[in-house]
């Protein structure tokens, strides 16, 4: 069983960050847009790879950190205070024999805040079966979001201004992929032949 730990992170900062909003005034929706001083940006994470069966078996699974802190004097009173945002992911590979091979993609994300807006938790599975026909060519057949649970729930959290969103973009879908590699004439690396002349050996 073979195994690979990764860590990373990350840090960052912008300045007079934009973010749209809809406020009511007049009973009307308006849209609009707000600038921030100063955006700090910050995540961590950790990465395992494993695998299992003599390698039939190859997994991957990975844990992500994320933290927006917004700060501007003019809006910091009404903003809400910022939740942190964690990101779950897991990948699985297996060989299956006679150049099958099944994937499997999750991802997971609770709700959070970002100090605008709150963000609804969401989930998506992926699968994918292909085969290697031969060195050129592969067949695909795949299915995303099966269980349709990767749907976009925001709201904002900043009082006078309004935001409701509750959608699911078509992101579920069913296919078959066909991928055909080209490549050229190989050519086997020969050496060259050099003619030894030692006239100038003669000549010392």
């Amino acid at each position: 069983m073979k195994k690979n730990w990764v860590f990373f992170a990350m840090g960052g900062y912008l300045q007079d960050f934009i973010s749209s909003f809809y406020d009511l005034e007049n009973d009307r929706i308006n849209s609009t847009y707000k600038n921030f001083e100063n955006v700090y940006v910050g995540y961590f994470g950790a990465e395992y790879t494993t695998s299992f069966f003599n390698g039939k078996l190859n997994s991957k699974a990975s844990a992500l950190v994320q933290f927006i802190k917004i700060d501007d004097k003019e809006y910091n009173a009404m903003l809400s205070k910022s939740t942190p945002t964690f990101i779950f992911s897991t990948n699985h590979t297996l060989k299956l024999g006679n150049n099958y091979k099944l994937n499997a993609d999750y991802r997971f994300v609770p709700t959070y805040i970002d100090g605008l807006i709150r963000h609804g938790a969401y989930q998506r599975l992926d699968l994918t079966l292909s085969k290697k026909i031969n060195s050129n060519f592969s067949l695909m057949v795949f299915a995303r979001d099966i269980f349709r649970t990767n749907r976009s729930i925001n709201e904002t959290t900043v009082p006078h201004y309004l935001y409701s969103n509750n959608s699911y973009g078509d992101v579920q879908n069913f296919g078959i992929t066909l991928k055909w590699n080209f490549t050229g004439k190989a050519y086997r690396q020969s050496q060259m032949e050099t003619a030894d002349d030692n006239t100038i050996d003669r000549l010392k």
